[in-house]
């Protein structure tokens, strides 16, 4: 393969790729965000569970 073929190629591959890699970056820092709010959620029920119980034993 010609080396201005293998230029153009790579060029054009990394254009329509780029904003793949970009994407699933990004998926991934939405993913991440997403687990550390289920994380909080989480801790709030257990701690609204452990309060129930609490009370009911208070009862």
């Amino acid at each position: 393969m010609s080396e201005g073929l293998e230029q153009l190629l790579r060029s054009v591959l990394a254009e329509k790729l780029n904003p793949v890699v970009e994407n699933q970056q990004k998926m991934q820092q939405d993913i991440t965000e997403i687990k550390k709010t289920v994380g909080r959620i989480e801790e709030t029920v257990n701690c609204l569970e452990a309060d129930e119980l609490e009370d009911k034993r208070k009862s």
